[in-house]
This record gives structure tokens, sequence and C-alpha cells, in this order.
């Protein structure tokens, strides 16, 4: 709250009067004081927020889900006392930080800041039209209120993206906000959005979940899915993270299943049964070496090359050699076994879940770069779901 002083008027009485003397002076009238105080937005945004769309104290404003979606931060501030509001108007402006690339227009009744009078208050009215392309446009923001020229107040207020809604301005044209702006921490490392699988599944590496013998599967892509926003804990035995930590660790746990993928395939033959490499999900498996004679199958044995393309294999058979240990289909015996602090789930997952529990010790770590509405610097904070 600050006060701004009207200049006094000079007197108008008798020119000839002098101090002391027989013709009194009449009294200079006092300097006229008015305070402003900035209303909206107002308080602190990160420990008393107020995301009431329009209320006096807003201080966490959202853009709305239609596309290009649409900011809007009503502006006020009051003056005292009262029946001033309209003798200061032309002295004060509001003025309001950018969003990235997000288009700014001020209401007509306001260009350039120019407050209108609503009884004793100063209002104006600014929009932003179009998301800004970067996580980092949104967040900390400051509002101020000019008096003459030079800032007389200002306040803090925070910019969110509508969480679920598709309307951020490039990269997938169909995929959700959160997923192109937390993409952005990560860098998005060959990550494809898969939609809703509607079911507990988070995400999938398909080369691993979907390999078969006649097609070959995507081994470099990890498809993202709806549910990751969720609160969860891989297995029942990871670390417990929710909204943009559970997205972090999610993306961290199936780029170790893309790498796995990776290491195993030049364990197998190139040719026929093992043309798409190590195989996974599979009864029977192509899981096998030849064996002591070198060749497939029952001795005599068989070249590589006449071993068939689908079941039933000529190997596996004679004196050819599984290459998974025997407590774990689908574990190279030539890989070190994973030490988990667990009970083990699988050798595969508890490398997965062991390599995202490291990268994201915690369920806040990226709750900072959290914009979302809902999400962790969103009403509650690090609540992901309000």
């Amino acid at each position: 709250m600050t006060d701004a002083k009207k200049p006094s008027s000079p007197g108008t009485g008798n020119g000839n009067c002098l101090p002391g003397g027989t013709t009194p002076c009449p009294e200079t009238p006092a300097e006229e004081t008015v305070t402003l105080k900035l209303i909206t937005p107002g308080g602190d945004p990160v420990n008393s927020p107020n995301s009431n769309q329009g209320a006096d104290g807003q201080n966490e404003f959202t853009y709305s889900i239609a596309n290009p979606g649409v900011l809007t931060i009503k502006l006020k501030a009051k003056v005292e006392p009262s029946g001033k509001a309209s003798s200061i108007r032309d002295r004060v402006l509001f003025e309001v930080d950018a969003i990235g690339i997000s288009t700014m227009a001020w209401d007509a009744a306001n260009p350039g800041g120019k407050p209108t009078v609503n009884g004793d208050f100063l209002e104006a009215v600014v929009t932003f039209t179009g998301l800004p392309k970067n996580n980092t446009d949104f967040g900390l923001k400051k509002a101020r209120l000019k008096l003459d020229g030079s800032v007389n107040q200002s306040n803090n207020y925070e910019v969110f993206f509508p969480r679920d809604a598709k309307n951020h301005p490039d990269g997938d044209a169909n995929s959700p906000n959160w997923y192109h702006y937390w993409g952005q921490v990560l860098g998005r490392p060959n990550m494809v959005y898969g939609g809703a699988s509607g079911t507990s599944l988070m995400a999938e590496v398909r080369g691993m979940t979907q390999w078969n013998y006649t097609t070959a599967p995507d081994k470099i892509r990890l498809f993202i899915l709806d549910e990751v926003v969720a609160k969860a804990r891989a297995y029942g035995v990871g670390v417990e993270v929710s909204g943009i930590d559970n997205f972090a660790g999610t993306v961290v746990h199936e780029s170790k299943h893309i790498d796995q993928i990776a290491r195993a395939d030049p364990l197998v033959p190139g040719s026929q049964c093992w043309r798409h490499g190590y195989s996974w999900n599979q009864s029977p498996h192509n899981h096998w070496s030849p064996g002591p004679d070198g060749k497939w199958g029952t001795a005599p044995g068989v070249a590589t090359v006449s071993v068939n393309v689908s079941p039933p294999f000529q190997a596996g058979a004679g004196d050819d050699v599984d290459i998974d240990i025997a407590a774990w289909r689908h574990w190279p015996n030539s890989w070190t076994m994973p030490a988990p602090s667990w009970t083990p789930v699988h050798p595969i997952e508890d490398e997965a879940i062991m390599q995202a529990d490291a990268a994201v010790p915690n369920d806040h770590l990226h709750a900072d770069k959290d914009w979302g509405d809902p999400g962790k610097n969103h009403k509650t904070l690090l609540k992901f779901d309000d």
C-alpha cells in the first residue's frame, strides 16, 4: 500500500497580507494523500494460492482448454480515500510479464494497461492467446502497478497449462499438454504418445511386449500412456511417485527395457528363427546356442540357414544350449544378475525398477517443473491431482 500525493493549490487571499500583519494570510491547503493497494493478483501464490477465476486476490491463472487456449487476468487496485479513483486514474498503468510466444492483448477499455474506474477501484483486463511452446514459459510471473511511470507496487502470480487438454502449440497434435511439456524436462528420448491403456499399464516398449516371429517389432521407441499421470509404485516395490515424477521414472524404466533389447539381440544368430533377434514373451523361445558340435539340433545337426523361420524349430534339440539362466526365462546367463533390495520380481523388471529409483529417488524431484493444472505447484503444493 503506497501513498500518492496531489500538489496543493496556491493561496488566493489578499495579495498585501504579511505574516504577523493586520491582514492575515489565508492558510495553504494541506497536500492530499491518495493510497493505492494492488488487490489482484494478491497474496503469495506458493503459500496462499488462490485459483478462483475472477476472484479478488487470484494469484494462480490457467489457460482455457479451447484451441487456442486463452488465459485471462483481471487486475484490480483499490484507491483510498473513497471518491479519488477518477482523479488518479490517468496517472496509473497496470503491467504484466510476457508468457513466451503467447499473444498478449489488453482489453479495448484498457489500452496499454490503462485502468477503468469501478467505484473506488481501478481495473484492467489482459489476455494471452495460445499456449507458449516451452515448459519454462509457465510458472512465476509478476504484475506491476505503475504510478507516474514508476513502479508503485508489484505482486507475484503463477501461470499454468490445463494438464489433460490437447492445445499445446506443436509436437504430436493429438498428445495431451502434460506429454508435451513434461517431455521437455527429459528431452523425450524415443518417446511416442500411445493414448490410454484402459488398464494399469502406464507405458510399454513394444519391441519387448509385442515381439513375434513373423513381424519385426519396434525396438527403439517407448510408448507413454495416459495412466502415467497417476500415483504408482512399480510392481509394488519401487519408489512411490506421482504425476510428473511418475512420468520421469517411467521413461527411465522403459528406456532400460530398450537397452535390454539392444544387449540381448547380439546373443542369438541373425538369421531364420532369430531374424528379429532375441525373442520376448514367446513359447517356444529362440534363446539357444548350437552347442559343442556347432550345429543346430540332434547330431549330425544342420546349419543355421536350415533352421525354420517359425515354430517348430530345429534349434533346441540334441546338444543345443539354452543361453538363459535356469531360474529366470528372458535373463541371459552371460548377464550379471541385479541385486534389488526387495524379493525379486524378475531380473528384467528389477533392473529397470532399480534404474528408475536411482534417477527419481523421491516423489517430488521434478515438482518445481510441474506447471500443470492439476499439478504439484497448483493449489496444494506438492499434491499432483489438484
